[in-house]
């Protein structure tokens, strides 16, 4: 991607945001992204942060409302070797409603990206593109924040993105193995507590029933 190319992008981007941040504070749709007012909280990456120990899959224990999840239920992410030193990612969820009572299945849920490291002194902070190549200069802030795992039970994801004196705040606690609770939840949450993020806004994700690993 050309510099060129990438400060259009990067205009689009500002105008969906205002967009979105208008969408957001009406009334009606206020449970579908958190939102905060000023800057993000001072989240950081976990150092000696290893991402080839990271690969595999992961699945979603909780996470903050995300209007780009309504719906979704037994969501993972898989992470695998790209071109070039990038990281692959596959995003899978299922959408389920309730029907009389019962959740019924709608449809498979998927989407591919890519993940790469800006900053070598800071490989836990990534960026993370979906729907589109990542090459080039592109001078992004890091949208994937890994601020703490142990690459075999959990991990905790945080992105932040900051527009008309708002900020618009994404968290995951991730597991290897579906559906099970973190020994150390309490403990990873209060972390994220103490970075200024409101760890309340957390919603658990059902895991049960799905038909994919």
């Amino acid at each position: 991607m050309k510099l060129t190319q990438y400060r259009q992008s990067l205009a689009a981007v500002d105008v969906a945001l205002a967009s979105l941040l208008v969408l957001i504070m009406m009334p009606s749709v206020d449970s579908i992204v958190v939102v905060e007012n000023g800057r993000c909280p001072a989240v950081t990456g976990m150092p000696g942060f290893d991402v080839e120990r990271y690969k595999g899959t992961w699945h979603e224990f909780k996470r903050f409302p995300a209007f780009f999840e309504i719906g979704l239920e037994c969501t993972s992410a898989t992470y695998t070797s790209g071109p070039g030193g990038l990281v692959n990612v596959n995003n899978r969820g299922l959408l389920r409603i309730s029907l009389f009572g019962k959740k019924v299945d709608v449809s498979k849920s998927s989407i591919t990206g890519i993940a790469s490291v800006p900053n070598a002194q800071r490989p836990a902070e990534l960026i993370a593109l979906f729907g589109a190549d990542l090459g080039g200069e592109t001078g992004c802030t890091p949208n994937y924040i890994i601020q703490d795992t142990d690459y075999t039970n959990y991990s905790v994801v945080f992105s932040c993105v900051e527009a008309l004196g708002y900020n618009i705040q994404f968290a995951w606690i991730l597991t290897r193995c579906k559906g099970l609770k973190p020994d150390k939840l309490e403990e990873l949450e209060a972390n994220l507590a103490k970075a200024g993020v409101d760890v309340s806004n957390f919603e658990k994700v059902d895991q049960t029933g799905c038909p994919f690993n």
